[in-house]
């Protein structure tokens, strides 16, 4: 029986845990080169590199960011590498940060407004 429970338990404690992180999914106010170079330079921190390459999508209309894994090299014919995801978050004082998903690590972003998605 509690089986059958441990999904819808499984679904609240993870929301529960989201919103005790103080923050809620975002959207980009616009999407203009300032606003899309800061989202950038911190992604480029955050990871240790500069060669920052963003997979499709709006980030006036969507939340998830997915940064592109490098090109592999010339002696790879192979590549494992996935994408990394960061979620565009809104803080309940109204500033905007990114969530690395693997590792709910947080980043301000210094200057950019957002909305609740």
């Amino acid at each position: 029986m509690i089986m059958r429970w441990a999904p819808a338990l499984l679904v609240l404690v993870a929301s529960c845990a989201t919103a005790a992180a103080g923050g809620r999914l975002a959207t980009l106010r616009t999407a203009d080169t300032t606003t899309m170079t800061t989202v950038k330079e911190t992604i480029a921190d955050a990871l240790g590199r500069r060669d920052i390459a963003f997979g499709p999508g709006d980030l006036t209309k969507e939340s998830t960011i997915s940064v592109l894994p490098r090109a592999p090299g010339p002696y790879d014919d192979r590549s494992l590498a996935q994408p990394t995801y960061f979620d565009l978050m809104i803080g309940d004082n109204g500033a905007c940060f990114l969530k690395r998903r693997n590792t709910g690590e947080t980043f301000a972003l210094e200057g950019v407004k957002c909305r609740p998605a």
